[in-house]
């Protein structure tokens, strides 16, 4: 995808640039002598980027408000004034000046990906995620960049515990209803790196770009008491509800993991792994090769 910076300085852009053909986008400075048309700025990139103090707010609005270029991704990059400004004008992100490129050039190149989502045949229609053909999709690209470019890439399988008594006890719409309330707080907790889709009927996964086993350990972890600590509003049956879940975390790079479909099943094997220990625990497959768990149910606890 092109992803063109317009009037920012060129050192930020050339440090930036460097991270983002890394990870396969092409980019481009421009420093126009006249004022580019939004629609012009359209059809000549797939993310743009600004800045300024209020002339880019006027540029944001007119993106916005152009029926040819509405949905262009705009990034913002200035200081907080300006960078609240822009969000309010249209802005999809604000990257603070100061940031480091490998950091700004991860959350640009996430902001690309989710344009490339485009309709909704490509999302979950029950959850609005990235649906399971296209998440796989996006995991096999972002392993095969990690592994040219030896870079770490974590991968959560998550999976709410109680959805099948859910619906045995309550009814199909009421699992689905859950089902949705997890997908709510897993949106809450993903960094605008991540990517986070529905795997299956009853299990999300999160990709986590630039993250090793320590640290996808950790974002698990996370999640786990995330859930843990969340009372679902009253769905349908009436009554609210608590949904544990289990995390299965696995990292590259590893000895036994050659491929995104490697790096999918041990998450899977360690998904599996936290389920036989009673649920409401965070297995993983690591860079070790060694299933651990951070925390262990108590016995009888979901009886």
């Amino acid at each position: 995808m092109k992803i063109v910076a317009l009037d920012l300085p060129a050192g930020w852009t050339e440090e930036v640039f460097l991270f983002l053909n890394q990870r396969g986008h092409e980019t481009e400075s421009l420093t126009p002598a006249a004022p580019l048309s939004a629609a012009e700025l359209a059809s000549s990139c797939d993310v743009l980027i600004v800045t300024g103090p209020e002339g880019a707010t006027d540029l944001i609005g007119q993106v916005r408000d152009d029926p040819q270029a509405g949905s262009l991704p705009v990034a913002f990059w200035g200081d907080e004034k300006a960078g609240l400004l822009a969000l309010e004008a249209g802005a999809d992100i604000w990257i603070r000046a100061g940031e480091g490129p490998s950091t700004v050039a991860l959350r640009l190149d996430a902001l690309a990906r989710r344009s490339r989502l485009g309709g909704a045949p490509r999302l979950d229609s029950l959850t609005g995620l990235i649906g399971r053909r296209w998440l796989l999709e996006l995991l096999r690209h972002e392993f095969d960049r990690c592994a040219r470019y030896r870079r770490s890439l974590g991968l959560l399988v998550v999976e709410p515990d109680p959805i099948e008594t859910i619906n045995r006890d309550f009814g199909m719409d009421v699992g689905d209803q859950a089902l949705r309330g997890v997908a709510d707080l897993l949106r809450g907790l993903v960094r605008d790196v991540d990517l986070l889709g529905r795997l299956s009927g009853k299990r999300f996964a999160m990709i986590l770009p630039e993250t090793d086993a320590g640290g996808a350990l950790t974002a698990a972890s996370r999640l786990r008491a995330a859930a843990e600590g969340y009372l679902f509003p009253a769905l349908r049956s009436g009554t609210p509800l608590h949904l544990p879940v289990s995390v299965g975390v696995a990292a590259f790079p590893s000895r036994s993991i050659d491929s995104a479909d490697d790096l999918l099943g041990r998450a899977l094997e360690a998904l599996e792994q936290a389920h036989r220990r009673g649920g409401n625990a965070v297995m993983a497959f690591g860079a070790s090769d060694v299933i651990w768990s951070r925390r262990a149910p108590s016995p009888g606890e979901f009886e």
